[in-house]
């Protein structure tokens, strides 16, 4: 069938590129969040934090290229949803169950549900790409943090 200009403009969408500010952990909550928005659409995430020096990006430093088995939708246009920290929809979202007056329970993640096992996939993949990965693991083994 004919699509919309929305449905076409989102055919021809590539990427989700994300820059990040703030403090790593204000970071890493946001990226998740633009992880899992870039999954729905089914387009790549590029993230970006900035420069540590002129030529040094810095996910790119910690975390390499990204895997192209991360990579989606590369015969679409070459069009990118540009996010700046933020990502729209996603700013108050907060996990769990609430109770509220009368004893409903009501889930933070009103239609998110998948988010927890978007959020999951997105930290396994940056604990295999992390660079000093390996020091970590030596760490952890050196001083038997499996003990713990």
């Amino acid at each position: 069938g004919n699509l919309t200009k929305e449905e076409l403009r989102l055919e021809e969408l590539n990427s989700v590129d994300y820059w990040a500010c703030c403090g790593l952990g204000h970071r890493f909550t946001k990226l998740t969040d633009a992880w899992y928005v870039s999954r729905k659409l089914n387009v790549s995430l590029r993230p970006f934090w900035g420069f540590c020096d002129e030529h040094t990006e810095v996910f790119s430093y910690l975390f390499g290229s990204q895997p192209a088995d991360e990579i989606q939708n590369v015969e679409a246009g070459n069009m990118a949803i540009q996010l700046r920290n933020e990502v729209p929809g996603m700013n108050n979202l907060v996990r769990g169950t609430y109770k509220i007056k009368g004893g409903t329970e009501l889930c933070g993640c009103d239609g998110h549900d998948d988010k927890f096992e978007s959020d999951t996939e997105f930290y396994k993949s940056l604990q295999r790409r992390f660079r000093f990965r390996e020091s970590v693991l030596s760490f952890q083994q050196q001083h038997k943090f499996g003990d713990h």
